[in-house]
């Protein structure tokens, strides 16, 4: 699914492409981080592209992005 964003290799430029998707209002920058932290569970920025050749890890840290995504209370603004 994320292979559909442009440079969706770059974690900072994923996590503002999907927040970008799914929330009706910019978000801040402690807030992009935020979901950084959560899509990469620790691992420092450099690692994602090998995150991303591990199907499953990929999809369990992008699941849990999107799962903290879609309980913050912007997802719920119209």
């Amino acid at each position: 699914w994320v292979k559909q964003f442009e440079d969706y290799n770059y974690p900072d430029k994923l996590v503002n492409q999907v927040t970008t998707l799914f929330l009706a209002k910019p978000i801040s920058l402690a807030q992009e981080e935020k979901y950084k932290r959560i899509l990469l569970a620790g691992s420092p920025d450099y690692e994602w592209e090998n995150i991303l050749k591990l199907q499953g890890t990929a999809s369990n840290r992008i699941k849990q992005f999107i799962i903290a995504l879609t309980k913050s209370p912007n997802f719920h603004l119209c």
